[in-house]
C-alpha cells in the first residue's frame, strides 16, 4: 500500500492543510473506519482509529491524527495536541459526508482526483485526500523542506 499523511503549514496559500495521499485500499480503509464512528458508544474514551501510524497510512512519525466521534456535539474539528499529534473529532453529519466523498474518489475507476474533508470549525486545517495526484516521495520531500524553514 502506498499511503501517506503530512501536515503542510504552507499549503493552501499559507492556511495549512493535511494532505493524505491514498490508493484504493486506503480509501476503503478510511471509509470503513469513519463508518465505525457511528457505531461507537458515545462515552468511549479512546480514539476509534489513527491516521499516520503506518497501519495503513504512514507519516514517518511526523503526523499522527487520532480520530474520534464528536461526543460533546461541538462539530467536526481538528486540534493540535503536540508538535506531531492531532485529535480529529468528527460529527455524525461529517461522517456521512466524508464517506460519500471517499466513495466518489474510489469509484472503482482508479482515476486521479481529490476531495476536501472540511471541518465545522473554520480554524481547523483542511484535510485533502488525494489519489493519483502526488507521489509519496514528493510529499515527504516537500514536508521535510517546509519543516526546515
Amino acid at each position: 500500500m502506498d499511503a501517506f499523511i503530512a501536515y503542510d503549514k504552507d499549503y493552501l496559500d499559507g492556511e495549512g492543510a493535511f494532505l493524505i495521499v491514498v490508493d484504493g485500499d486506503a480509501i476503503r480503509w478510511l471509509s470503513y473506519n469513519f463508518e465505525k464512528l457511528l457505531a461507537q458508544d458515545s462515552l468511549a474514551a479512546t480514539p476509534i482509529f489513527v491516521i499516520g501510524n503506518g497501519d495503513p497510512i504512514e507519516s514517518d512519525g511526523r503526523c499522527l491524527v487520532s480520530v474520534m466521534p464528536d461526543r460533546e456535539r461541538k462539530g467536526t474539528r481538528i486540534c493540535q495536541v503536540s508538535e506531531t499529534q492531532y485529535n480529529w473529532t468528527v460529527s455524525e453529519g461529517s461522517v456521512h459526508r466524508y464517506v460519500g466523498l471517499l466513495q466518489g474518489l474510489d469509484g472503482g475507476t482508479g482515476q486521479a482526483g481529490h476531495q476536501y474533508l472540511d471541518s465545522d470549525d473554520p480554524a481547523s486545517p483542511t484535510v485533502i485526500v488525494s489519489r493519483g495526484e502526488y507521489d509519496v516521495d514528493w510529499v515527504r520531500t516537500r514536508i521535510l523542506k517546509n519543516s526546515a524553514t
